[in-house]
């Protein structure tokens, strides 16, 4: 039997969040930022999100995976009070230690927190 890998499930880095999902948000997706994956870390340039650019300027996390290359996109993400695992997050090619400030600055905790492996 061949082994199959299995992508990252929606919201699958949250350790903690506020209740009755406080922490996410709709948000819109910018036209043109291709594949979106779950945890990928976004900043915000003007009222739409892109991947993160700059460091400092982390806004949200993304719930859910979805393809922006040809049209805006809305998806669920963590944007406030919430805790979840570093090793999940997509950081695309930043820096961790200045996007996790900038996540704390949100109220967004990054922690190592728990791993978990499937059969």
């Amino acid at each position: 039997m061949a082994s199959q890998t299995q992508g990252k499930l929606k919201f699958e880095f949250i350790i903690d969040e506020e209740p009755s999902f406080r922490s996410r948000k709709k948000i819109t997706i910018a036209s043109g930022q291709g594949s979106i994956v779950v945890a990928q870390l976004l900043e915000l340039s003007g009222s739409e999100y892109i991947k993160l650019a700059t460091p400092g300027n982390a806004a949200a996390i993304s719930g859910e995976a979805v393809d922006a290359t040809s049209a805006s996109k809305e998806v669920i993400a963590i944007v406030r009070e919430a805790k979840v695992r570093k090793a999940d997050l997509d950081y695309n090619s930043q820096v961790a230690s200045t996007t996790d400030a900038a996540l704390e600055a949100l109220g967004i905790i990054v922690q190592a927190g728990p791993t978990f492996t499937t059969l």
